[in-house]
């Protein structure tokens, strides 16, 4: 509706294409949930809030192909409007400050379901878990936005978001049992060290600096 009707500016910086994308890009929007959900999982198994029963391990793998179609449909308007439109429209600003205030904007958008209760990540007000919960949300919108700006397509971003999503609600979730259920503080804690390990090794790497700035 933007791009189309308010700003008639059309689709032609909006990333769309599928042929250029480098092939790692696609194998990194599937590991890389799967790393951190992962990490989270089994801190979550260590320090007792679950059990996982792996001789059902494998029932939840169905919900993979159907992810990857279903979560697609989904997620595209998500990704679609904050890498697509928001990061791309504040480019000018540099790739750091670019993907710094994108991530803030997008971390406020989740912050009405981070805190106030819900059923999706806290059943009561945590102020110190949502605050943990919201810079997650800074750093993984760093992440997603590398991945756009680098593939130079929204696609692998829909795609991680899709898997993200499959994963953090719990892909083995006939295998998984709940033996007390974290807080949105001890939560927030165990997902946010993966999440930033992936980070420093990005930012490492001169990832959030644009090419000319890695150069010099």
């Amino acid at each position: 509706l933007m791009r189309l009707l308010i700003t008639r500016e059309g689709f032609r910086d909006a990333h769309l294409g599928l042929r250029k994308v480098r092939w790692y890009f696609w194998l990194l929007a599937i590991l890389l949930p799967f790393f951190w959900n992962g990490a989270q999982d089994f801190m979550q198994l260590f320090f007792g809030f679950g059990v996982m029963d792996w001789s059902k391990f494998a029932s939840g793998l169905y919900r993979i192909p159907i992810n990857l179609f279903g979560g697609l449909v989904i997620f595209i308007g998500e990704e679609f409007g904050w890498r697509s439109y928001l990061l791309e429209k504040l480019r000018p600003l540099g790739r750091a400050k670019a993907l710094l205030f994108s991530g803030i904007i997008w971390s406020l958008w989740h912050a009405p379901l981070v805190i106030f209760p819900s059923n999706i990540y806290t059943q009561e007000v945590d102020i110190a878990g949502a605050s943990l919960a919201l810079l997650i949300f800074v750093l993984a919108g760093f992440i997603f936005g590398w991945m756009y700006l680098e593939s130079d397509s929204v696609w692998p971003c829909v795609l991680m978001h899709s898997y993200n999503n499959l994963i953090s609600f719990k892909l083995f979730s006939e295998a998984w049992g709940i033996t007390k259920e974290p807080t949105l503080f001890q939560n927030s804690l165990m997902a946010i060290a993966p999440i930033f390990m992936v980070w420093l090794v990005l930012y490492w790497k001169g990832a959030f600096k644009s090419r000319q700035e890695v150069y010099e």
